[in-house]
């Protein structure tokens, strides 16, 4: 098995794989049950339950050697459970084992298509030292002798310092044993039992050494006594941040929500290499946002939302969740449904649903490129989960304000389900309709779709409705950080100048904007 104190190694195993393996799953044997314990790229919601079930991992770990394979029956059926049916390909099983000793087995998929002998050299030199270090771990847990007290050296041969700088001030001390004043893990421990310090000032310097220590000390250290040294560590605090987030240890992955929320990730949205460019951070959190657990999707909304800015925002996010209203299908997949005339795949957006008296529920569906339409019949816990997941996509999509939702959201005011959830979302984003139809939505839409969410804005501090006037300044603050003296019960002549100082402001073309009169 894998010891519990295995975190640091297991991590420094998936960063020294570098961008030549893009995938990667760590498995802990525990007994006979089978435990991830870390994880690269992306994967499906799964339980590997007992390694009896597994007859591949059993195959590996009983061989004791690596197996690599592709399009094999026994790899894709193992493939298909954990995720990887569709993206996976050729693959390589490492067991993980020293001795009489089965610690578990990695997953690996190599970004190049054939293995070859540097790349096993390569995978078998990382194996190598995560076996080391985890028996090193296991066999190491045993009485130590009493430490003593040892005054700190100004500088450490680890790290490229100057000899003469100061990183710690020449009275703090800290217990230690032989051999660890050299450890980057030794001056974080110091800034921690001396937040005020001068080891805390200097530690800084050595942001880019402390990614492993910091994320030990997560394990064991309260999140409120780590925060004065999470300022100070910008680089090693992301590194952690993208480790922990996506970890199986609910608390873990709070406390990893917390400080991206209190400390924005500028790199949220952006690949993490060259090598990788599916595996931004953003899309990563994005399925934890439809979690079951309203708390953490919650958070993970909120740490969206902070990113919303960046450039690939749009791309990340909000193309995902736009994405979940568009079904594509090939033409003969259904009964009387013909090959899309606009070319390609058919794409169905939801026109009706109803329930038909022989049971279940009937949805149709309309190509939105050739206008051809299909009755599909659902099941009612299908239909439960689907309608959960796309009332959730509104949800985000209002949240984030994305103008490109009204069009993808108006068909579902004629669902059953989620006409309401449609409805609030459509006046988060617009600002108008409360009780508009789906035809007067659409009329809309046509009308206003290419002016801009700004131009939207405008038009609501010039509604008749006060309350609508509310809604449009708290918007127009959020997106500006100014309200430009508007007062929503303030006189009409006052209103009207502050609109045109919003607009000179907003929108310096000349787009038109809507005053509605008082009825």
């Amino acid at each position: 098995m894998i010891p519990q104190t295995a975190a640091t190694p297991v991590a420094d195993y998936l960063d020294g794989l570098g961008g030549q393996i893009p995938t990667a799953l760590v498995i802990a044997l525990r007994g006979e049950e089978l435990r991830i314990v870390g994880r690269r790229g992306r994967f499906g919601e799964f339980e590997l339950g007992s390694l009896s079930s597994h007859p591949i991992l059993v195959e590996v770990l009983d061989s004791g050697g690596p197996w690599m394979g592709h399009q094999s029956p026994p790899l894709e059926a193992f493939q298909e459970h954990i995720g990887r049916g569709q993206d996976g390909g050729a693959a390589v099983l490492w067991p993980l084992v020293y001795g009489e000793k089965r610690f578990g087995i990695v997953y690996l998929e190599p970004k190049q298509a054939d293995v070859d002998a540097e790349l096993l050299g390569h995978l078998s030199l990382n194996a190598g030292r995560l076996i080391q270090r985890l028996h090193a771990r296991l066999v190491g847990i045993q009485p130590r002798e009493p430490r003593a007290q040892v005054v700190l050296r100004t500088a450490t041969g680890l790290y490229p310092l100057d000899s003469s700088r100061a990183i710690c001030g020449e009275s703090e001390t800290l217990a230690l044993q032989a051999g660890e004043v050299t450890d980057a893990g030794l001056l974080l421990n110091l800034a921690l039992a001396r937040p005020d310090g001068e080891a805390a000032r200097q530690l800084g310097q050595l942001d880019e050494f402390l990614t492993a220590p910091l994320l030990a000390r997560f394990l064991d250290t309260e999140l409120s006594n780590l925060l004065p040294v999470l300022d100070r560590l910008p680089q090693s605090r992301r590194r952690v941040m993208r480790i922990l987030v996506t970890s199986e240890q609910g608390a873990l992955r709070q406390e990893a929500l917390h400080c991206l929320e209190r400390w924005p990730d500028p790199d949220l949205c952006s690949a993490a290499s060259a090598e990788m460019p599916e595996t931004s951070l953003a899309r990563e959190l994005l399925p934890m946002a439809f979690s079951a657990d309203r708390s953490l999707a919650t958070s993970v909304a909120r740490v969206l939302e902070r990113a919303r800015r960046h450039p690939d925002f749009d791309r990340e996010v909000l193309a995902s969740l736009r994405g979940l209203f568009g079904q594509p299908m090939h033409g003969g997949a259904r009964p009387k449904l013909e090959p899309c005339r606009g070319g390609g795949q058919h794409l169905m957006v939801f026109l009706a649903d109803h329930r038909p008296s022989s049971g279940g529920i009937l949805m149709a569906f309309q190509c939105r490129l050739c206008q051809a339409s299909v009755r599909l019949p659902t099941s009612d816990e299908e239909y439960r989960r689907l309608s959960e997941q796309l009332g959730r996509a509104m949800e985000l999509l209002a949240r984030f304000r994305d103008p490109r939702a009204v069009g993808e959201i108006i068909p579902y005011l004629d669902h059953e389900a989620l006409r309401d959830r449609a409805r609030r979302a459509l006046v988060d984003l617009t600002l108008v309709g409360r009780d508009w139809r789906r035809n007067q939505w659409e009329r809309w839409w046509r009308q206003h779709q290419s002016r801009g969410r700004h131009a939207w804005i405008i038009d609501g501090l010039g509604h008749w409705d006060s309350e609508v006037r509310s809604r449009a300044v708290a918007e127009l603050y959020a997106e500006t950080g100014e309200n430009f003296g508007f007062r929503p019960e303030g006189k009409r002549g006052e209103r009207k100048e502050a609109i045109g100082r919003v607009r000179a402001s907003l929108l310096p073309q000349d787009i038109p904007v809507e005053i509605e009169p008082v009825p």
